[in-house]
């Protein structure tokens, strides 16, 4: 073979960028690839065993690329997990663009197998003569999720959370609104901020943990009493059980987004601790089952040990003080097409979290946090749901990309914002990226008639295009002012609820609500 496959780089991303194409891999014998394997055994964790069992089995080229995780690990082959995780994300990476799929990636997890070791030495250090919180008095199963939420959070408060508002940096355990910046919509997180009056106020301005929090009753169908989630999550891979790999994919995706090392998945009854390792951000490791009435033993940690061995890390990021309006509209739900939805999130390109820088926070909504946000050299507004969580915010989002993409094509720019990039963002968030389109109506007390008079005319342009925009308010009408020349922009924003219409009544009634709004009747 003529490619230099006795690679010798320190990185995959190094390792793929000298590799031939996917067809010229296809090509390779059994010996090309062996000795490929023999070049990178180092890198990808393999022995000569497993490099042995893989030439056995006569894998050329086209099997290589084929092999999936569960082909690894099962006989024949029986390679360990480690370098099968490796060899699985070295494939990945050989394709530069993922279609999105509603189904997370088939990328195996890692068992944290320190981590109960590591929690009981330490709990052998604390002062047991002087503790400020007291056993957990745990409350039977509950079956409503954000019951179970609350009673988590209650608990923290009665136990964890005397511990950690005395760090030097205060912290606590808490639900997502009491910090700004955090993207997606975790259940809950471990959050600080720079004295403990800010962390009172909800003004934290740290993330250090993201929380995801399932009822016992669906995690007991998807991992029973005495199997490991990683475990459980590795087989699913193999059945196509999307109902666990998407509970650990989101949790991961809260972990990506947000630049955490640590994520927290409970049923109240039972945890799951979950790490990235700075070397290698992309596998997700997960502890083994931690319960909530765990108590120290001769050689366990008590689950409040567990917690003080779980230590979040994560920079410091600026206080955010803007205030802005929170939609307060109905959540009802919208009939749509699934298979279509699935097929336009197949045909989704998959970005990664380094690829974007995000910025200020913008505003607030059911989706969640807006932010400044550059994408490939495009700055704008991005808005983000989560892929596997509310289904009905979904279902929006896919519905407003649908508006921009068809019948609001030919208005982007000026009586709508330009749409700059759409996508999926790192397997877990469906994300619009818009142009930036200056603040809302509703936080300026002086608009003019010519500016009301653009709001008129925008909507006009949108019913021309047979589109009903279906949520009239001050807060989607947006407009910026040029200073300089006087002259006065004005965008509609936010198709979620949008829809093609024949019936010009609905469309006049519209515009009379409109108009009714503004003043102008």
């Amino acid at each position: 073979m003529s490619h230099n496959i006795a690679n010798t780089s320190t990185s995959t991303s190094a390792l793929t960028a000298s590799l031939p194409t996917v067809e010229q891999m296809k090509a390779w014998s059994r010996d090309d690839i062996k000795t490929f394997l023999q070049g990178n055994r180092t890198r990808l964790n393999l022995e000569d065993e497993d490099i042995n069992k893989i030439y056995t089995q006569r894998v050329k080229g086209d099997t290589f690329l084929a092999l999936r995780y569960e082909m690894l690990v099962n006989p024949p082959l029986s390679i360990p997990v480690g370098p099968a995780v490796k060899l699985i994300k070295f494939k990945e990476t050989k394709s530069t663009t993922k279609a999105a799929t509603r189904k997370s990636p088939k990328m195996p997890v890692l068992a944290w197998d320190d981590f109960l070791n590591n929690a009981f030495y330490a709990s052998t250090a604390l002062d047991t003569g002087n503790r400020i919180f007291s056993k957990p008095n745990v409350t039977g199963a509950l079956s409503v999720e954000d019951s179970v939420v609350d009673m988590f959070l209650k608990t923290m408060e009665d136990t964890n959370n005397q511990r950690l508002i005395l760090l030097p940096t205060p912290e606590r355990w808490s639900k997502r609104y009491v910090c700004r910046a955090v993207k997606g919509q975790p259940d809950a997180i471990r959050c600080g901020a720079g004295n403990i009056q800010l962390l009172n106020d909800s003004d934290a301005s740290l993330i250090l943990s993201a929380v995801e929090v399932k009822p016992e009753q669906l995690m007991k169908t998807l991992v029973a009493d005495g199997t490991e989630l990683f475990n459980a999550y590795n087989t699913a891979l193999t059945t196509e059980n999307d109902g666990t790999t998407a509970i650990v994919r989101q949790l991961f995706g809260y972990m990506v987004v947000n630049d955490l090392k640590y994520g927290l998945l409970t049923t109240y009854i039972r945890t799951w601790f979950f790490y990235r390792q700075d070397e290698d951000p992309d596998n997700p490791y997960i502890s083994p089952t931690v319960h909530i009435n765990q108590s120290h033993t001769s050689d366990s940690a008590s689950f409040l040990e567990y917690n003080d061995e779980y230590r979040p890390s994560s920079s410091k990021r600026s206080v955010l003080r803007r205030t802005f309006g929170r939609i307060t509209r109905s959540q009802s739900k919208k009939g749509k097409n699934k298979l279509n939805d699935n097929e336009f999130l197949n045909s989704m390109k998959n970005y990664k979290r380094s690829q974007f820088s995000f910025g200020d926070v913008l505003g607030n909504g059911r989706s969640g946090v807006i932010f400044m946000t550059k994408l490939h050299e495009q700055v704008g507004a991005l808005k983000m749901v989560d892929l596997y969580k509310k289904e009905y915010l979904l279902q929006e989002i896919l519905n407003e990309l649908k508006m921009y993409l068809g019948p609001l094509k030919g208005i982007q720019g000026i009586y709508i914002p330009k749409l700059l990039k759409y996508g999926v963002l790192h397997e877990a968030f469906v994300f619009i990226l818009t142009s930036f389109a200056g603040e809302s109506f509703a936080n300026n007390r002086s608009i003019t008639e010519k500016e009301k008079q653009l709001a008129i005319n925008g909507l006009m342009e949108i019913h021309a295009k047979g589109v009903k925009h279906g949520d009239i308010r001050l807060e989607n009408i947006m407009m910026k002012r040029n200073e300089l020349t006087g002259h006065s922009y004005v965008w509609w924003i936010d198709f979620a609820w949008s829809k093609m219409i024949n019936n010009t009544e609905d469309l006049d009634a519209e515009l009379s609500e409109l108009k009714h709004l503004l003043g102008m009747c």
